[in-house]
């Protein structure tokens, strides 16, 4: 909870901070409520008391269908708040007519305790496997100027090839997909937030034939895009403070 605080002890007390805080704090959906209360002021310093209380965040889920005679099973499990730090973990086993998988996945939305995500994921399948890092620095708050971020995406499987319901061929497929970006603002001005963001992403996709496995068609040709892009948000300073609409 300290590492989302927007102040710090020693600075002056800026109540559109103190809000903004209980905004943030009341976003995370491991938390049920947060208020930011002050309990004392000897006239030249405000006490500030933080209160706020977790919810059940350990998610096990099982899955079972049958569809063309074929059967589909997974099971799961995902902490959402890892020993009350906020970070998120999940494993994840799936078994279908394609492939059989197990991923791990891991999020710190507080790396280093900044304001910094990081986001990991590995799955191992019987025909590939799939690598994901996240790095990024988002606008986290209104008054925030600079934001970055990097996306990095490397996975390969076998894609099946199906003809009304049989399978007639498959081929490998191998996928990359990298992307930067930053962002800059001028941070709150009156009531409105006006933030740019440019960036740089690269694609690339590659397909070969399946060793040992018919085709059952054309092989899908390479494809490899690189282009830069911008983006605009506008932002408005107004809220309303509701009750039980994400926790219900």
């Amino acid at each position: 909870v300290r590492d989302q605080l927007l102040f710090k002890p020693g600075e002056p007390y800026r109540d559109r901070l103190v809000r903004e805080t209980e905004r943030i704090l009341r976003a995370k959906n491991y938390l049920y409520e947060a208020y930011v209360v002050p309990v004392a002021f000897d006239g030249s310093t405000v006490d500030l008391e933080v209160r706020t209380r977790d919810v059940w965040t350990l998610n096990p889920g099982f899955s079972f269908s049958r569809k063309g005679g074929e059967n589909a099973i997974g099971a799961e499990i995902q902490e959402d708040n890892l020993l009350g730090t906020g970070r998120r973990l999940g494993l994840e086993w799936d078994s279908n007519v394609d492939r059989e998988t197990l991923g791990l996945n891991y999020f710190d939305p507080h790396f280093r305790h900044s304001f910094t995500r990081l986001g990991l994921g590995y799955v191992d399948a019987d025909d590939g496997s799939t690598k994901l890092l996240e790095l990024n620095r988002p606008f986290y708050a209104l008054d925030v100027r600079r934001a970055a971020g990097i996306y990095l995406l490397d996975y390969e499987r076998n894609d099946p090839r199906y003809v009304l319901g049989d399978e007639v061929g498959e081929f490998q497929h191998r996928e990359e997909y990298y992307e930067a970006y930053l962002g800059r603002s001028r941070g709150l001005q009156g009531r409105w937030v006006r933030r740019w963001t440019a960036g740089l992403t690269y694609e690339r996709d590659r397909f070969a034939p399946s060793p040992d496995e018919p085709l059952g068609g054309p092989l899908p040709p390479d494809r490899e895009l690189a282009y830069p892009w911008i983006g605009f948000d506008l932002v408005e300073d107004s809220f309303q403070e509701r009750v039980n609409q994400d926790q219900i």
